[in-house]
């Protein structure tokens, strides 16, 4: 039986990769289980938070966090993905001058200055560090 017999079409292709995938998913998780289970006895010392040496300092993992950070970081991720939305399309402009994709770029960035514009304006940017 040669290889073109056994594969007859693409979803044969398929169905083949979707089996093989679950079945290593199962036996690579059940095998995990097995080894945390039987093989590693969970002590204090493992179950104990780490801090770098020191013995854990009460209540310090549940103090008062400030949310701007949180809006810091989605802003940088938001602006992060930015570039990597228009570096390609400046690529491509480059490649094949087309009014379609500056125009393309234009309303893109438009739509990031909206957003933008609406951040500054309510103060979000604007924050007093809580010590």
């Amino acid at each position: 039986m040669t290889l073109v017999v056994l594969f007859k079409n693409d979803f044969t292709y398929f169905a083949y990769y979707v089996v093989g995938a679950v079945f290593l998913t199962v036996v690579l998780m059940g095998l995990s289980t097995y080894f945390q289970r039987y093989l590693s006895a969970p002590s204090t010392e493992k179950l104990s938070a780490y801090e770098c040496g020191f013995q854990p300092f009460a209540h310090t993992s549940r103090a008062p966090f400030n949310i701007q950070y949180y809006l810091i970081s989605l802003l940088f991720i938001l602006f992060d993905i930015e570039i990597v939305f228009l570096v390609p399309l400046v690529y491509l402009l480059l490649s094949q001058p087309n009014m379609t994709i500056v125009i393309t770029i234009f309303i893109f960035n438009i739509i990031l200055w909206i957003g933008f514009w609406c951040e500054w304006y309510t103060n979000i940017l604007n924050f007093t560090l809580i010590y």
